[in-house]
C-alpha cells in the first residue's frame, strides 16, 4: 500500500504520462513541438520531488516510477515515429536501435533500481528523434543532407554523454 506521498508522486507520474500521449494523439503539431510538451511535462516532472519537500527515502521509489513513466511514453513516442512520420527507412532502424538500447537501460534500471547503469545506457532516442523531426519538418530531408545528420548525431551522442554521465556518475 501506497503512503501519502508515494500517492502524489505516483499520481503526478500518471498525470505526466497522460498528458504526454494527449500531446503526441491528440494534436497536428509537427513531432518535434510534441517532443517540445513532452520535454516540458518531464522537466515539470522532476521538479515535483523538489517543491513537495520530498524525503529523501522516497526519492528512490520516484526514480522507479519516473522511468516506468518515461518507457511508456518513449514506446509510443517510437511507435508514433514508425507509423505517422514521413521518415526514410534508414532513420526509422537507427530510431529503433536507440530506442531498444535505452528500453535495455531502462529494464536493467528497473531491475536493480541502480541509477548508474544509466550512464552506460544513455537515453540518444529522445533528442535523436527530436532533431530528425525538426530537420524533416524545415526541409532539410535525409539523405540529401546526410552530412548534416551525421554531425547532429554525433553532437547528441558526445551532449547525452556528458549529461548520462553528470546525473548518473556520481552514483
Amino acid at each position: 500500500m501506497l503512503d501519502h506521498i508515494e500517492s502524489k508522486l505516483l499520481i503526478d507520474q500518471i498525470v505526466r504520462t497522460i498528458l504526454s500521449l494527449m500531446i503526441l494523439f491528440g494534436t497536428d503539431l509537427p513531432l518535434f513541438v510534441k517532443i517540445i510538451f513532452i520535454f516540458f511535462f518531464d522537466i515539470l516532472d522532476e521538479e515535483i520531488p523538489f517543491y513537495m519537500k520530498t524525503p529523501q527515502k522516497y526519492i528512490p521509489f520516484y526514480q522507479y516510477i519516473d522511468k516506468i513513466s518515461d518507457t511508456i511514453i518513449y514506446i509510443f513516442l517510437w511507435i508514433y515515429f514508425l507509423k505517422y512520420e514521413d521518415t526514410p527507412e534508414t532513420l526509422k532502424i537507427y530510431v529503433s536501435i536507440l530506442f531498444f538500447y535505452r528500453l535495455l537501460g531502462i529494464i536493467l534500471f528497473l531491475k536493480d533500481n541502480n541509477r548508474s547503469i544509466l550512464m552506460y545506457f544513455p537515453n540518444f532516442f529522445f533528442e535523436t528523434l527530436f532533431c530528425i523531426s525538426l530537420l524533416e519538418t524545415f526541409g532539410y530531408s535525409y539523405p540529401e543532407y546526410k552530412n548534416l545528420y551525421i554531425l547532429i548525431f554525433f553532437g547528441v551522442i558526445l551532449f547525452k554523454m556528458n549529461i548520462e554521465l553528470w546525473f548518473h556518475g556520481g552514483d
